[in-house]
């Protein structure tokens, strides 16, 4: 008896220890999965870009992640000015333990391990260092690049993700259920709404499908609202596609959009905004379905969920971006007396101004946004944003003052003289030149007026 005790008593003890064992572990799973924070990426970059050249889109890039050394894939996307056909994006230089694919369509460059699997995080580092852009337009303009870790298109102008989700025939209220169900990142999904040219290019142009957003004017026919997401209840067209965006809102129906075609044949008013397959009109544009879709080109294939902007979402560094600038130059030519000549003035987004004495070669003359040089006569000088042997490829750009004669003898005793008085002056001090005078409504005509040389001067 007193044996049987003893085991017994061991018994409850060996419990007690495999019951502290397994809530040790459990503990230690759970600390570890709440502990597991996702990876904060960081770039900088914003520079000029070098037309027909390829030009580095970043000047530094990290990725920290304390709990992970390898990533699934990280995401490049040229996400705003991207055009198809001109802009690409390419690795370059030698990297062994990294595979990439361009999306044509997404603009948008998948960098992973060897054929798609995990690659490490200090290989992603690096391959990003050696990624550069390339258009085949010779006067291109600026580009915006995203880096993401998601899949999702990403729009810096936003902060918000955009992902098409697949569902053939799928209805409007349906998509809208499911899109406010899922997720990313812990950002709480929607039917896209879509206020911007660039939120339209990213969310309905560079995405892999077409599909329902978050429109429709079942509460007034003719009176289109955003339904979903933060701009919910928000009005931004009205009327038939002879209406007109509400002030200032943006729209971009497809041609003779919205009309609430059809209702007869394909089961109820068209309600609902769907983004046009792109075999009709304009590429990217939208148009008006009932909510079970239509059929053909007009089948409801999808919808386009956006993440970001909700209230509770958390904060989240998935996404990084930097920019490549158009070298665009606006100057300011000037026309005038000498007298009145206070200098020349170009500018540039981001960069000095480089002044030559000629449109090639030459010297340079003055960098800066206002140059003034002591000049008499109508001078022309050439400026560029790219300092000397940086972009030769690059065409200067003109900007002269035109300079009115001063004084000017004429054999052999007149002198003609333009800019010493003004119109009002010639008439008032030296063709009357009388105090008890009273002149007013002074009108002229000059050869200027019909394309010649001005007439109209002081003759001494």
């Amino acid at each position: 008896m007193i044996y049987l005790e003893r085991l017994l008593n061991q018994l409850n003890n060996l419990r007690f220890i495999v019951n502290i064992l397994f809530f040790l572990i459990f503990s230690i799973n759970f600390i570890y999965s709440q502990d597991n924070q996702p990876p904060v990426i960081s770039s900088e970059g914003n520079e000029t870009y070098c037309p027909l050249t390829q030009q580095n889109i970043t000047t530094s890039f990290n990725i920290v992640d304390p709990d992970d050394t390898t990533l699934d894939a990280l995401y490049i996307q040229i996400s705003t000015g991207y055009i198809s056909g001109e802009d690409q994006l390419i690795l370059t230089g030698t990297h062994p333990n990294i595979s990439t694919s361009w999306n044509t369509l997404e603009g948008k460059l998948e960098i992973t391990g060897p054929t798609g699997n995990p690659a490490n995080i200090s290989d992603i580092i690096v391959a990003v260092s050696d990624v550069v852009f390339f258009s085949s337009n010779p006067t291109p303009s600026s580009k915006t690049f995203s880096f993401t870790i998601g899949d999702a298109n990403y729009l810096p102008s936003t902060d918000h993700y955009y992902v098409y989700v697949e569902s053939l025939n799928i209805t409007w209220t349906d998509a809208r259920d499911q899109a406010e169900t899922m997720t990313y990142y812990g950002l709480q999904g929607y039917l896209a709404t879509i206020l911007s040219e660039d939120e339209n290019q990213i969310s309905a142009e560079q995405i892999t499908g077409v599909g329902w957003i978050g429109a429709s004017d079942e509460g007034v026919e003719g009176v289109w609202n955003w339904v979903t997401g933060p701009e919910a209840g928000t009005n931004f067209w009205n009327g038939d596609f002879t209406g007109s965006p509400a002030t200032g809102m943006y729209a971009n129906w497809n041609n003779g959009e919205p009309n609430d075609c059809c209702n007869d044949t394909v089961g109820g008013q068209e309600n609902y905004a769907h983004i046009t397959d792109n075999s009709v009109g304009i590429v990217g544009s939208w148009n008006d379905l009932p909510n079970i879709g239509g059929s053909g080109a007009f089948q409801a294939k999808g919808f386009i969920v956006e993440y970001g902007g909700m209230p509770g979402d958390p904060e989240i560094n998935l996404s990084s971006s930097t920019s490549l600038n158009a070298p665009n130059i606006t100057v300011e030519q000037f026309v005038g007396c000498n007298n009145e000549f206070t200098g020349l003035t170009a500018t540039s987004i981001n960069n000095d101004v480089y002044w030559y004495d000629n449109e090639t070669g030459g010297n340079l003359v003055y960098t800066g946004n206002v140059y003034n040089p002591n000049i008499s006569t109508t001078t022309t000088y050439w400026v560029t944003p790219f300092s000397e042997g940086e972009c030769d490829s690059f065409s200067r750009i003109p900007i002269t003052a035109t300079i009115t004669p001063g004084p000017t003898p004429i054999t052999p005793n007149v002198t003609v003289d333009q800019c010493t008085y003004t119109i009002e002056e010639l008439v008032t001090d030296v063709l009357i030149s009388n105090s008890c005078a009273s002149v007013s409504n002074i009108t002229y005509s000059t050869g200027t007026n019909f394309n010649d040389v001005n007439g109209i001067g002081y003759f001494s």
